[in-house]
């Protein structure tokens, strides 16, 4: 229970930060900040947090150290460079009928 209040505690002071940067832009752009805006602001926070994952053995964490271990475990996997293999390329490409116009095709190759 410690560590999901230690969360919320830094969720709370991201949910801060994040309403006093508003703020100075919004003041900086001279307007002034509104209830409607600080609500989206809060909602986004919301939707774009999370107070726990699983690991890769199904075991559910609280801890923030954990959290980011699984994180980067997570992506360090999906966006690793694997070896491709040429059989299995040659034999997708070799089914793929629809190909690019050649001008759509140079502006893809930066052309």
């Amino acid at each position: 229970m410690r560590k999901f209040l230690k969360f919320r505690e830094i969720e709370t002071k991201s949910a801060n930060e994040t309403l006093f940067k508003s703020r100075i832009q919004w003041l900086e752009q001279g307007e002034k900040p509104t209830r409607y805006f600080l609500k989206l602001e809060i909602n986004r926070l919301k939707v774009n947090s999370f107070s726990s994952l699983f690991n890769a053995n199904g075991v559910e964490t609280t801890d923030n150290e954990e959290m980011k271990s699984i994180l980067t475990s997570f992506y360090s996997t999906l966006l690793k460079k694997d070896e491709i293999d040429l059989q299995n390329q040659e034999d997708l490409l070799k089914n793929v009928i629809k190909t690019l116009h050649s001008q759509s095709s140079g502006v893809c190759n930066g052309h």
